[in-house]
């Protein structure tokens, strides 16, 4: 029970920061307590070469010479993008100690600042044009990190994205003091609903995506839900589920005319609301700006230039014959360049892909 209450504390300390100013150093220190950790580093990366980045619980020396410099000498980071391991795991899943002790990373940077033991991952994808690097350290008087702690920092992986995903998607602004109604100022769909599906709030663009018959709002007894009667019971499951402490998800909605809309559920920050069960609807439709091109997969997912255009098809909604036609590439070809993508984008399948290269919305004055 002891270990749930830390547990459940960690994810909603996650959810509250990622809306709150400096929320990225806190949800640093609270990696740190969850993994017994001695301090954390956390980086996130755009598209445009852009770093956001911050260290609890070392030096203010520490994170400008690993920018400059040595974030170039970690040896884990080729080798776990080689073997296409996004998911939390410690050096000596990689190397010996003896390997890692001759490393001039170790040597001149890890030892210096007593951070020698070391868990994380160098790539948790938050859009396709952002992407968090994290590590959680320990000195050299500490034993390694057990699998325990490795497990509850994996497990507590899915919020944390989620998290980011929601400050992305809501730009990272204060909401402390406004609430949920500083949503109606945004140029997406924004909906609160609890675990029903009942629509607590609806903002403009949301009411007006009602009005073209692309969501069902308060009209439907059953709450929340989709022209589609099948999707309507997907999103009124993933939204049930979150309400009761899941980490949320994103799916395709299809209106009757055949446009798309793409939804994503989070647990809804308390700097929001005062419910811990309601939950965030953001929707964007398939018509809003693309939120990404070629260029920005190749930098971000160090995709080839044939598999950056071969995912932009995929999300625009092609088929591989008429992708296959259009580069003159055969299927089985095509097959092995998607086989590819979802490996670099730690994506589970074809789906997932399209559903998280169309996450991101466009923002008003964005």
């Amino acid at each position: 029970m002891a270990h749930e209450s830390r547990w459940d504390k960690a994810v909603g300390d996650i959810y509250d920061a990622a809306l709150a100013p400096g929320g990225l150093l806190s949800i640093a220190a609270t990696l740190t307590e969850l993994a017994d950790g001695g301090s954390t580093h956390l980086s996130l990366r755009a598209a445009d070469g852009s770093t956001e980045a911050v260290c609890h619980g070392l030096s203010d020396e520490a994170l400008p010479r690993y920018a400059a410099h040595y974030h170039r000498l970690n040896p884990c980071t080729p080798i776990a993008r080689e073997r296409g391991l996004f998911h939390i795991t410690r050096v000596k899943d990689y190397m010996s100690d003896q390997e890692f002790q001759r490393t001039e990373f170790y040597s001149d940077f890890l030892r210096v600042f007593d951070t020698v033991r070391i868990m994380g991952t160098p790539q948790v994808s938050i859009a396709s044009d952002y992407a968090l690097e994290i590590g959680v350290h320990r000195g050299a008087r500490n034993r390694d990190f057990s699998d325990g702690s490795v497990r509850r920092l994996q497990h507590v992986l899915p919020h944390l994205r989620r998290a980011l995903q929601l400050r992305r998607r809501l730009g990272g602004l204060d909401y402390s003091d406004i609430g949920i109604a500083v949503l109606e100022a945004f140029a997406f769909g924004c909906v609160v609903c609890d675990a029903t599906g009942r629509v607590i709030f609806a903002n403009a663009a949301a009411r007006c995506l009602e009005a073209e018959d692309r969501i069902v709002l308060a009209a439907s007894r059953h709450g929340i839900g989709a022209p589609e009667a099948g999707q309507s019971r997907k999103l009124a499951a993933v939204v049930a589920e979150t309400a009761l402490g899941g980490t949320g998800g994103a799916m395709a909605l299809t209106a009757a005319d055949g446009r798309r809309l793409f939804a994503m559920v989070t647990p809804l920050p308390l700097r929001l609301a005062w419910h811990p069960d309601h939950v965030l609807v953001t929707l964007r439709s398939e018509d809003a700006e693309p939120p990404f091109n070629t260029e920005r997969l190749r930098i971000v997912f160090g995709l080839t230039p044939a598999e950056a255009r071969l995912s932009v098809s995929l999300a625009a909604g092609r088929s591989l014959a008429e992708i296959g036609a259009e580069l003159r590439l055969s299927e089985n070809t095509l097959r092995t360049h998607i086989a590819s993508v979802l490996r670099k984008t730690d994506t589970a399948n074809q789906r997932e892909l399209v559903r998280m290269l169309n996450l991101p919305p466009p923002m008003r004055g964005a």
